[in-house]
């Protein structure tokens, strides 16, 4: 039933994804979301690159109405980074990756993707920063919709925070989480789950602030002690 999101279950990065819109029956293609249409049988022979690990096929999510104007018609997803330590867990930092204009995914490597990061307690969005093919540059708005970032909240937020906690608590052992949730048009739906915090430029790019302080330094230096002394 389309239309549908089809990725490698092993894969990282979004390699391998595709967005199917629909099937044309008399050209036997799969019609991408951006119009293109494939042969079947070219499709399967690149989904059967990952067939060792599998290749999955799954409904495709629609967004929140309020995302959906500000990014279009297309999934985004904040990674928010929860650390748990012998306090339980606590959400440190989260950063909104924005796609661009004519990105499959919205991973940050993309080039014309965008990150910016968000004020974990309020869920207001501050320094938004574009992937170029050069490195990165600072944005001021979505340059397909025009909307400005400046003085954005990201909807719903609590509801994204309390989820998140939720799925943290039930995965203690897993301290360092990077958890990646999208707003949907029926709530907040968990993505996946990073099980060693996922790339730390997600959670340190847009702030003024590494991670190595406050809590998590503490973590990590209690980690460290830990594993000194059972050297002994």
């Amino acid at each position: 039933s389309y239309p549908l999101f089809t990725k490698p279950t092993a894969s990282a990065c979004s390699l391998g994804v595709a967005n199917l819109q629909s099937f044309d029956t008399e050209a036997d293609a799969v019609v991408t979301n951006d119009g293109r249409r494939v042969p079947v049988a070219e499709f399967a022979e690149q989904a059967e690159q990952f067939a060792a690990d599998g290749y999955l096929f799954q409904t495709r999510l629609n967004p929140h109405p309020e995302i959906a104007n500000i990014v279009g018609n297309r999934i985004s997803t904040v990674r928010m980074f929860v650390l748990v330590d012998d306090d339980g867990p606590v959400l440190l930092r989260a950063a909104w990756k924005i796609p661009g204009e004519a990105t499959i995914a919205d991973n940050f490597w993309r080039a014309g993707n965008m990150l910016g990061g968000v004020d974990v307690e309020t869920g207001a969005v501050t320094r938004v920063l574009m992937r170029t093919a050069d490195g990165t540059e600072p944005v001021d708005e979505h340059p397909v919709t025009g909307t400005k970032f400046d003085g954005l909240t990201f909807p719903e937020w609590q509801s994204m925070r309390e989820l998140v906690m939720r799925g943290a608590a039930a995965v203690p052992s897993c301290h360092l989480q990077g958890w990646d949730v999208a707003l949907t048009d029926n709530g907040p739906v968990l993505i996946e789950l990073e099980g060693d915090g996922g790339d730390a430029i997600m959670e340190q790019l847009c702030f003024d602030t590494g991670l190595l302080q406050g809590r998590y330094l503490q973590f990590l230096n209690n980690a460290m002690a830990r594993r000194k002394e059972r050297a002994k």
